[in-house]
């Protein structure tokens, strides 16, 4: 009777407890259009957006990145009830992750309604 108990309780705390989600490895260097979205939160890597490529990422979605070079172009398009997040692997301290860079080049990026956190 006991197993039984207890395997009833593994199988309900199973139900209860969401999955861990998989984290999406961003590539090195992205040199083609990307667009991120929140189903394929957390996106984790140190990228690079290389001149000419724009890099959109969707409302909701979050990054926990080393860093974030951008050469090309950063649309990040969240709203006030879902911003795009930027953070540490384990958002627990600050200084967990370095910095998103705007190199020359950069200029035609926009950021909007996004939270920067334990950087």
């Amino acid at each position: 009777m006991a197993k039984r108990i207890s395997a009833l309780l593994a199988i309900a705390i199973c139900l209860i407890v969401p999955a861990t989600a998989t984290a999406t490895v961003l590539p090195e260097k992205i040199t083609e259009n990307m667009t991120l979205n929140a189903a394929g939160s957390p996106y984790t890597g140190s990228p690079t957006v290389e001149e000419g490529v724009t890099l959109t990422i969707k409302p909701g979605t979050v990054l926990k990145v080393v860093h974030l070079e951008v050469k090309g172009t950063l649309l990040v398009e969240g709203t006030a009830s879902e911003p795009v997040v930027f953070t540490g692997a384990k958002e627990a301290a600050a200084g967990e992750w370095c910095a998103i860079y705007f190199a020359p080049g950069s200029g035609a990026s926009v950021v909007d309604h996004a939270e920067v956190k334990y950087g």
